[in-house]
């Protein structure tokens, strides 16, 4: 894509009709909306659906099984996602693309992928389509497993001192396991692969036709602390081809989060129906995005709701995708304890609505015990469309639950990002005064149901320390048996 240059001069402030554009780019859709920038109201809005969606199973077209825990994504659904869903929120809102002053993007994170240096997907390039380890990998691939297993254990006994940041532990979802699972198990990909970026920062090449790094992707899952990636002495010991990862790789300037990365190209006006040279803001993760933008219920949910707290009699652990924080193993699974003749579908609901809450409990506890007070919640995106779970919350944090007033809160978050690209508000903060919203103590704990709460919990992180932390290997093993068998099944 040709760059453009900057526009001329960005719209004074006070310009009423001006607007911007967020797409916040989730595991199955993306959401595009157009937000007013004086007041953030939410003009539009659209939701593209991607056509490969989770790609778990096989690669498009192939019939041969991927191995078990992988995740890959097709990034031609994120570029149909920029020609559809933009122009439609445009169209909803009946804005002008000249009214429109940046676009914003976020992603979810860690997705990552392999391109050629001028950030062609190598998934999307002769030769390297039918291999798997070309492709766009998935927050939620989790077969680089014992890549973060070594990566973690060599860092302890280097005395690495970034490890201590991210509480001890490299995720099997984050860049260096995926990119070492790349290398040791396709060498001719990784040797193709010359950068490897995140999805947030290639949405962003794809709008500007320039490279770009955002600080928050390279800080959280790049592991790019003190102004240095960690050392090639410390990731020669993972592969002697390691060592040079970053800076061939990775390395780039990092840009902070709200600053311009770009414009949008000719070839991107194109496809989005945005006019070249509207401002681009850098690249931003799905969850953090949220914070400055800070329906119905089914029937399990109804029938749950009349229940008295412990009621059901079942304690579980919602470890289904592993478990992210604290314990940031992705070979555990989940567990439901209590079952009896008696039990029924909507005891189980609920029991896994209170997995939830106690899981955040133990994350709120382990920042506290570091120093980090937690006073209050916001709740954004879909949870908030369920009292049930807004109750639960309150009840066993023993904290008041504020949420936020967009429904869109990712891409929200999104257009306010772009309204500080483009100039029209100074700094974050100050956007999300004019832009974002919150209804402020929506659910307060109820003291009696807060401390029933409490007994479960201490069941709960009874469960959770034996199966997470302790000695049993249960759920390890089950892992291990099930690939066995998927991958005997797929042999045969």
């Amino acid at each position: 894509m040709t760059p453009q240059p900057d526009s001329p001069g960005s719209p004074p402030d006070d310009r009423p009709d001006a607007c911007t554009v967020g797409v916040d780019f989730g595991t199955l859709s993306a959401r595009a909306v157009v937000v007013r920038v004086r007041d953030g109201a939410e003009l539009g809005s659209a939701v593209h659906t991607y056509r490969n969606g989770v790609i778990d199973r096989s690669l498009p077209g192939s019939d041969t099984p991927l191995p078990p825990d992988w995740a890959l994504q097709d990034p031609r659904d994120w570029r149909e996602a920029l020609r559809t869903a933009v122009p439609e929120a445009l169209a909803a809102a009946k804005v002008d693309p000249s009214h429109v002053i940046g676009i914003g993007t976020d992603f979810t994170s860690c997705t990552v992928l392999p391109t050629t240096a001028d950030g062609v997907p190598l998934a999307e390039q002769p030769g390297w389509a039918d291999r798997p380890h070309a492709w766009p990998k998935l927050w939620k691939h989790h077969a680089a497993q014992d890549q973060a297993d070594r990566i973690n254990a060599l860092a302890h006994r280097r005395g690495e001192p970034w490890i201590r940041r991210y509480g001890g532990r490299i995720s099997a979802e984050w860049q260096y396991a995926k990119a070492l699972q790349v290398l040791e198990e396709d060498p001719q990909v990784y040797a193709a692969c010359a950068r490897w970026i995140e999805a947030a920062d290639w949405i962003v090449w794809q709008l500007t036709g320039t490279e770009s790094r955002n600080t928050c992707t390279a800080g959280y899952k790049g592991i790019h602390q003190d102004g240095a990636y960690p050392s090639p002495a410390y990731l020669a010991g993972l592969h002697p081809d390691f060592a040079d990862f970053p800076a061939t790789r990775l390395d780039h300037p990092l840009l902070p989060l709200g600053s311009r990365a770009g414009t949008v190209t000719v070839e991107a006006a194109a496809l989005t129906g945005l006019r070249p040279g509207t401002p681009v803001a850098v690249g931003n993760v799905d969850a953090h995005v949220t914070a400055p933008a800070a329906g119905a219920v089914d029937e399990q949910a109804r029938l749950s709701d009349r229940q008295p707290v412990g009621a059901h009699g079942l304690v579980a652990l919602d470890w289904m995708n592993g478990n992210r924080s604290t314990l940031v193993d992705h070979r555990l699974s989940g567990v439901l304890v209590g079952l009896t003749l008696d039990t029924r579908p909507e005891d189980v609901y609920r029991a896994l609505l209170e997995a939830t809450a106690f899981g955040t409990r133990v994350i709120v506890e382990a920042l506290e015990e570091h120093g980090v007070p937690v006073t209050e919640f916001i709740a954004a995106g879909g949870l908030k469309k369920n009292p049930l779970l807004m109750r639960i919350y309150a009840d066993v944090l023993r904290r008041p639950v504020s949420l936020a007033t967009s429904d869109q809160g990712p891409a929200l978050g999104s257009a306010i990002h772009a309204a500080v690209a483009a100039g029209a508000h100074p700094d974050v903060r100050a956007a999300a005064a004019r832009m974002g919203g919150v209804e402020r103590n929506a659910y307060l704990p109820d003291p009696d149901n807060a401390d029933v709460y409490d007994e479960l919990y201490a069941e709960y992180r009874a469960l959770h320390d034996h199966f997470g932390t302790g000695g049993d290997l249960l759920l390890h093993r089950l892992r291990r048996l099930r690939n066995r068998a998927r991958a005997h099944g797929a042999a045969r």
